[in-house]
């Protein structure tokens, strides 16, 4: 034992470098444990190689063995993820730009109500925009590597903030929208929402998240480790390691999941409330009674789905960064896998949902959109009614020409030479 404790300071004495590359102080238990085998695997069994290549011979079987998120995974399960994101992707692109477009043309969705409808379905597209193609890019090449240089560290520190205010937008849009139903039923014949209010509003609801968003400028950076450059946090002084993520986990948890789900929550159930405590005044028929509890059911689905979805789809997110900030091997290693992926994908998901839910559920969108759609159907029609006119007017044009042709008495040397090819009659009876 004396012998063995001997070499291992003669090791640490040869090859600081490697001691140094870890922390002393709050060494994590993998990397302690990942540590000592090295050394003894130089001491004991492998004195000729040098340790510093040793260490790059045990780190990838090391990993594979405690670092879940490392570990390969089957084709099939990644062809299924890529195709999820993709589907999403799509999805999102679709449904806000017609959310966008909709409302524009459509006079009866230019109200102060839908404006935070629209603020929602541009946060979303610019989430499907600046998130999306990473997590999928991710997916597809199963790395995390950064680019490197001035332009990875850039883009390490505005990527990230971006993508944060993107998300934390639509979380307080959807509590705007919640305000707005709030005051227009519980308080009809007050107009509190103005057109001026509602700027301040939107407005609000970047300038908020931007502020909580900054410290990502900070503490974003690019670090290279075995050759490859990554992304990462690193909450340096004169912030503590250990405790400011924590810190900073909750106060993002409490302020874009718990504050707003719980508000609006507060605002839907009054607004229910006062639509089922509503009567009908005078005697009307049973078809007008029908009409009445239809509508109830209507905005008791309408408003469980968007608090139903919106809790459920960010609840992940903010669940996998606690398992990180409270657990060191989830913080030296990463997520596994598939909780990393549904950290991922249904924060992602809810981009694509929100516009599905007011398309579906709101008639007004529903009208818009069948108009739209009808305009680009005849604006097609129309574009392919110009295509074959064009056609046609070639193609007679051409038997026109070799009729004429047909018609000329060509004298007997002149048959030797080639003559321009005639075109089928039944290729232009296609055109008509």
């Amino acid at each position: 034992m004396k012998e063995a404790a001997d070499k291992m300071s003669t090791v640490d004495q040869e090859h600081p470098e490697v001691l140094n590359s870890y922390p002393q102080e709050g060494t994590s238990v993998i990397t302690s444990r990942f540590t000592s085998i090295a050394r003894r695997e130089y001491i004991f069994y492998r004195p000729h190689v040098h340790i510093c290549e040793l260490y790059l011979l045990l780190s990838d079987i090391f990993l594979y063995d405690y670092c879940p998120l490392l570990s390969p995974e089957g084709l099939l399960m990644r062809a299924a993820k890529i195709t999820g994101f993709a589907v999403i992707i799509a999805t999102s692109l679709f449904g806000n730009l017609l959310v966008i477009i909709v409302t524009r043309r459509d006079q009866r969705l230019k109200k102060v109500a839908f404006t935070f409808v629209v603020n929602m379905a541009i946060a979303d597209l610019l989430t499907t925009v600046i998130n999306m193609p990473e997590s999928l890019y991710e997916q597809i090449k199963d790395t995390d590597e950064w680019i490197a240089g001035h332009i990875g560290v850039v883009l390490c520190k505005l990527l990230p903030f971006c993508q944060q205010v993107c998300s934390f937008c639509s979380a307080l849009s959807l509590l705007a929208i919640a305000s707005d139903r709030f005051f227009a039923i519980c308080f009809p014949l007050r107009k509190l929402l103005t057109r001026k209010l509602s700027t301040i509003i939107i407005v609000s609801t970047w300038l908020i998240p931007s502020f909580f968003s900054a410290p990502m400028f900070l503490v974003n950076n690019v670090v290279k480790e075995k050759g490859i450059f990554f992304c990462v946090e690193e909450w340096s002084a004169p912030f503590d390691s250990l405790e400011s993520p924590k810190y900073y986990t909750v106060i993002l948890f409490v302020l874009f999941y718990i504050l707003p789900l719980a508000i609006a929550s507060v605002l839907y159930g009054c607004v229910i409330h006062k639509i089922w405590k509503r009567k009908i005044v005078g005697n009307h028929s049973s078809k007008t009674k029908r009409l009445l509890s239809r509508s109830r059911r209507k905005s008791l689905k309408i408003f469980i789905t968007i608090l139903v979805c919106f809790a459920f789809c960010w609840l992940p997110d903010h669940v996998a960064y606690f398992l990180i900030d409270d657990n060191e091997e989830f913080r030296d290693c990463g997520l596994p896998r598939d909780i990393y992926y549904v950290s991922l994908f249904f924060p992602h998901a809810i981009s694509a949902l929100n516009p599905c839910i007011y398309i579906i559920f709101n008639q007004d969108f529903r009208s818009g959109t069948k108009d739209l759609l009808i305009m680009c159907r005849r604006v097609l029609f129309r574009w392919n009614e110009l295509v074959d006119s064009r056609n046609r007017s070639s193609c007679n044009d051409k038997m026109s020409w070799d009729e004429e042709k047909q018609s000329e008495i060509y004298p007997l040397h002149s048959l030797k030479t080639r003559r321009p090819p005639k075109m089928s009659t039944e290729y232009c009876k296609s055109y008509v």
